[in-house]
């Protein structure tokens, strides 16, 4: 099975070693209270922290290879380092900070529509796609990631992407909104808005459901 770090143990990597794991190994996972810190370390391993409970990860000056998934109740702090494969994934209720990252994938991020203003303080390659799950946008967002110029509705159980009140969702000017064939839509309803200047949407938008939402 899994390596856990749980509560409450804090696993501490030394800088300069990696981490990396057979074909067939499951995954590194912090979890229920653990917290893993891996400062100056390479990891050629895809990291998961929180789940059913929570989970902290700080890392500084490190390099990834395979991603991190950030899970409901997920925290902790990632900078100063490189994303070189793999996607950083964050789902509903993930709340890291992610700061000073150098991604250097086309594709290096997949996460909730309202998570995307925090990764505005990372440098991404000319022309990146933002992979966005399923899930509601409940508070004022803005989709201007320097660089990311297509968010792309990707395939997802939780369904829809929904802008409700009292949320405004804006898309910058410039970028491409698009979807997968399986996903389901986005829906501005129960209050919520969005404002979207300039931008091409190969995408279908429904406005108002239950409630009313309004688009500009």
């Amino acid at each position: 099975g899994d390596v856990s770090v749980r509560t409450p143990a804090t696993l501490t990597i030394m800088s300069g070693v990696t981490v990396t794991e057979s074909a067939s190994f499951y995954q590194l996972v912090v979890d229920q209270s653990g917290s893993l810190v891996a400062n100056g370390v390479t990891f050629d391993q895809e990291v998961v922290v929180g789940g059913t409970s929570s989970g902290t990860f700080n890392a500084n000056n490190s390099t990834f290879s395979k991603g991190v998934v950030f899970k409901s109740s997920s925290a902790g702090t990632i900078q100063n380092g490189s994303s070189t494969a793999g996607m950083f994934r964050f789902e509903d209720g993930a709340s890291p900070t992610i700061s000073g990252m150098n991604f250097t994938v086309n594709v290096p991020v997949e996460t909730v529509g309202e998570f995307v203003p925090n990764l505005f303080n990372n440098t991404f390659v000319p022309n990146s796609q933002f992979n966005i799950l399923g899930g509601v946008i409940n508070q004022n967002t803005t989709w201007n990631v320097p660089n990311v110029k297509t968010y792309f509705l990707s395939s997802s159980l939780s369904g829809d992407v929904s802008v409700r009140t009292p949320a405004t969702l804006t898309i910058m000017s410039g970028v491409t909104v698009t979807e997968s064939a399986s996903f389901y839509q986005l829906v501005v309803e129960q209050g919520g808005s969005l404002i979207a200047d300039g931008v091409t949407f190969d995408q279908e938008v429904i406005v108002g459901n239950s409630n009313a939402g309004t688009v500009q």
